[in-house]
């Protein structure tokens, strides 16, 4: 059903975007036409010097270019939208058919260095971040990869961040709007960087004129043009006070020049925001995390956000639109640059504060519906119960994200109180570093205020760290073995560090060095573990390590076990308690034609 609806709104906004660009077209048609129109009027009433047609060609044109460009716009934005729609809809049906080649990897959030991201696919191709990314500005998406890689928030945090997607996962039509005016948003990170900066920053002030003195400027250029077209006085006297306010105008011209490079095409930036930022003052909320998010576009001294970007986007599309020859001879009569000047310095007097707060909220929202959006295309995903005893993790049929739903083996499991330890043994390719992923990926969620791939879940508030992906660093001359040390020992740095504890999932323990020295290194590092403030998993193909569990009660064993069925190597990836006792590997070296000696 819900496949049918992506897919049905996805034909719907095609349709109608292939309608609206129809009609920009002819539009664009017009307004050609119309510019060719005025040119021709304004050229015939100059070689007949007559005033009159001039100032209405140069009142009139302008005013009316305007107008069209306006509707041409408004046309334009509701195409765009439309076709941003219908691509929203696809996406999440490519989503469910795992088909992700053209989403964000968020490859430049990943880090080999971090506890976990590395090793849970949170980055890169085919990745959670993939799967959950539903953010279009760029301080949308940095803020989603920050949840999936800071330290987790506190119960309270992610008790209210589950409020809120809860509360947005129904409202698919307005989550879907949100990211189709997000996407309206240009995508250059420098760009956005540099209007924002410079929304924020106070510059010294330059070159000023007192209001007043701009508007009797103004008043004595109209008076005296009037003058000439009344053959009051001669043309030299308009001349000369029009060089005049053009010496005035060129000690701000530099200024504006600068401005108008930072911020150029700065206007759709800024009326993308604003639509972004109404759409948000106009919704109700009853969750808490959404109703604050919402309160920070209003302020005592700001009427609201969007209003306030409006104004700017105002003036700055104004700053950015002066190169052309009619703006300039009304420029030298009304010095509108001071005026322009003189609006921009009190708005960032104003609002420059609150730009970087504005922009954060937005984000968060962002975040929170790529969480919704999530939930809504994956409503038999659990909400988990985040639990005050945070060292502990039990759930019914926890399965992977990452693996399609035809495809995916679940299981239940549960290890709580730190100094507890499970110890995965099996053969290989059962399942068992799928299986500490799976964990970790689900708790990655749940941590982060999401819904995770189980029927139940109930969890508490942890460190997470893993150490799975190790090989050889060629560059640095290290060892995979050495590698492994290095990981056991950010583990071991993090438990001196953290006052929260640790949940850990190693993978096919100390699997570079002899059989020896791995039963004793491995022994020796569990029972160190268990004196620590630390639970988790081991997986390991030395069966003799599940010995300990008979000497110590704080050791469980559960294994990964595959069987021969009619000459075929089988799997369940089923989880099972006790010691594994079937093993595949001389199996599969005889089906690679290596030839076994008896």
């Amino acid at each position: 059903m819900i496949r049918d609806t992506f897919s049905t709104s996805s034909k719907n906004f095609h349709q109608e975007y292939l309608k609206l660009e129809n009609q920009s077209k002819a539009l664009s048609t017009l307004r050609i036409v119309f510019t060719l129109l005025a040119i021709t009027i304004f050229v015939i009433g100059a070689n007949n010097r007559n005033g009159t047609v001039l100032i209405l060609v140069g009142l009139i044109y302008p005013f009316l270019f305007g107008v069209l460009i306006n509707i041409h716009n408004k046309l334009k934005f509701r195409r765009d939208h439309n076709r941003f729609l219908s691509k929203l809809n696809q996406d999440e049906i490519d989503r469910l058919d795992f088909n992700w080649d053209q989403f964000d990897t968020g490859e430049e959030f990943g880090s080999a260095s971090h506890p976990y991201s590395a090793d849970l696919d949170i980055f890169g191709k085919h990745s959670l971040f993939q799967l959950l990314n539903r953010t279009a500005t760029i301080t949308g998406k940095d803020f989603l990869a920050n949840w999936l890689t800071s330290p987790f928030p506190e119960i309270k945090e992610i008790h209210q961040r589950q409020e809120a997607v809860k509360e947005l996962t129904p409202l698919h039509e307005w989550r879907l709007d949100l990211q189709a005016l997000a996407l309206h948003i240009n995508s250059d990170r420098k760009h956005n960087q540099r209007v924002m900066t410079f929304l924020k920053n106070k510059q010294e002030k330059g070159f000023r004129l007192p209001l007043f003195l701009i508007y009797g400027l103004s008043l004595i250029s109209i008076l005296l043009l009037s003058c000439y077209f009344l053959d009051l006085i001669s043309g030299y006297v308009v001349l000369a006070d029009l060089v005049f306010n053009g010496f005035l105008l060129k000690k701000i011209f530099g200024e504006l020049l600068e401005h108008s490079k930072t911020t150029s095409e700065s206007y759709k930036l800024l009326k993308s925001y604003s639509r972004l930022i109404n759409k948000v003052e106009n919704t109700q909320f009853n969750s808490v995390s959404l109703q604050e998010l919402k309160n920070s576009f209003f302020t005592k001294e700001t009427e609201s956000a969007s209003i306030e970007i409006k104004k700017i986007e105002f003036l700055l599309d104004w700053i950015n639109s002066r190169a052309n020859v009619f703006f300039a001879l009304l420029n030298v009569i009304l010095m509108f640059d001071f005026h322009l000047l003189n609006r921009l310095d009190q708005w960032k007097k104003k609002n420059g504060e609150q730009v970087e707060r504005w922009i954060l909220a937005l984000s968060n929202i962002e975040s929170l519906n790529s969480l919704a959006g999530f939930a809504y295309a994956n409503p038999e995903f659990e909400f988990p119960v985040i639990h005050t005893h945070s060292a502990m993790l039990a759930g019914k049929e926890i399965g992977h994200p990452l693996i399609p739903a035809s495809k995916r083996i679940s299981n239940d499991f549960s290890i709580q109180n730190t100094g507890n330890i499970a110890l995965i043994t099996g053969s290989n390719m059962s399942g068992k570093s799928t299986f500490q992923r799976t964990l970790g990926i689900n708790s990655v969620l749940a941590l982060i205020g999401s819904p995770v791939c189980a029927k139940s879940l109930e969890i508490g508030v942890f460190e997470l760290y893993t150490s799975m992906r190790i090989s050889d660093n060629l560059d640095e001359s290290i060892s995979s073995f050495y590698a492994e040390l290095k990981r056991i020992k950010g583990l071991i740095d993090l438990l001196e560090t953290t006052k929260r504890p640790v949940f850990f999932m190693l993978d096919e323990i100390l699997k570079g060095t002899n059989s020896a020295d791995r039963h004793a290194g491995a022994e020796a590092l569990i029972h160190q573990l268990a004196k620590t403030n630390s639970l988790g998993l081991i997986s390991t193909h030395d069966v003799e390590l599940g010995k300990l569990a008979s000497e110590y009660p704080y050791i469980q064993n559960f294994n990964f076990d595959s069987y021969i069925q009619e000459g075929q190597l089988v799997f369940d990836y089923k989880i099972k308690q006790g010691v594994c006792q079937s093993f595949n590997a001389t199996v599969l070296m005889k089906k690679m034609g290596i030839e076994m000696m008896n």
